[in-house]
């Protein structure tokens, strides 16, 4: 029978499994992967911080854009050491170049082409490259705010 693991060991757990997909999904080309698991792990640590301040929206699963709202209007600056206000560089600039690789392989205006392949990847990487840096920077953040309170 195996052991259950609970708690603070299964997200820690969790984690892990979330930084080793981003690296390996990164060096396999697989752009689109890294990025998601990247908005979920600043999802899940924004969540976590806005329950701990009484502002998480009171939706059942609130979106991303839902969060990051919420998350502007505390008034205490969330500083990362590469980008600065972390709010402004997640919701301003990495959630539109996440939302234009995530829809840009396919999607165009009616009548339009679509991006160039090349185009696509490189704006992926990026997206990617940028989503790491960010969702490292919320966790360092989050674990920062947590041990200062206790």
């Amino acid at each position: 029978m195996k052991k259950q693991i609970k708690g603070n060991a299964q997200k820690y757990l969790s984690f892990k499994e979330a930084w080793a997909r981003i690296k390996s999904a990164q060096e396999a080309g697989f752009y689109l992967e890294a990025i998601a698991i990247q908005e979920s792990i600043m999802s899940d640590r924004i969540t976590s911080y806005l329950s701990h301040t009484a502002m998480l929206p009171k939706k059942t699963r609130p979106s991303f854009a839902d969060l990051l709202r919420e998350w502007k209007k505390d008034t205490t600056v969330p500083e990362g050491k590469e980008f600065g206000d972390l709010r402004f560089a997640i919701d301003d600039v990495w959630r539109s170049m996440r939302n234009e690789a995530i829809h840009g392989l396919v999607k165009s205006e009616p009548g339009k082409p679509t991006m160039p392949v090349e185009e696509f990847i490189k704006l992926s990487r990026c997206a990617a490259r940028m989503g790491e840096k960010l969702a490292r920077e919320v966790q360092n953040w989050h674990r920062k705010q947590f041990s200062a309170a206790k």
